[in-house]
């Protein structure tokens, strides 16, 4: 699975957990208190996913962004970008959880 695949409404989450349930994030307060659920190593894992991406799509960082820009983007856009991020790098754990927990056991919590 790749981390920047088509998005779809599937998942392949647990009904265990908070990660199994629907999402529905209208403002940062409602995704601070989702995001909270999530292990570190899963937010940390998606924020790199995150930088990735932005680096793919400007390698140079040659793309202005103006103050204008940044207030007029609409909120909830961003807060469903932010929980696919987190979703797919669970999803890419729960797949290789087995190798991540031992390559990189001394970073997990």
């Amino acid at each position: 699975m790749g981390i920047f695949r088509k998005k779809t409404n599937k998942h392949s989450f647990n009904n265990h957990d908070v990660i199994g349930q629907e999402f529905n994030c209208s403002d940062m307060d409602d995704l601070i208190n989702t995001f909270s659920h999530f292990e570190l190593h899963t937010l940390a894992a998606a924020i790199y996913f995150l930088a990735k991406k932005v680096n793919l799509l400007d390698p140079n960082h040659e793309t202005f962004i103006s103050e204008e820009m940044v207030l007029n983007i609409k909120e909830k856009n961003v807060i469903n970008e932010a929980i696919y991020m987190v979703k797919t790098a669970a999803d890419m754990y729960e797949l290789e959880k087995g190798n991540i927990d031992n390559k990189y056991k001394r970073h997990l919590n």
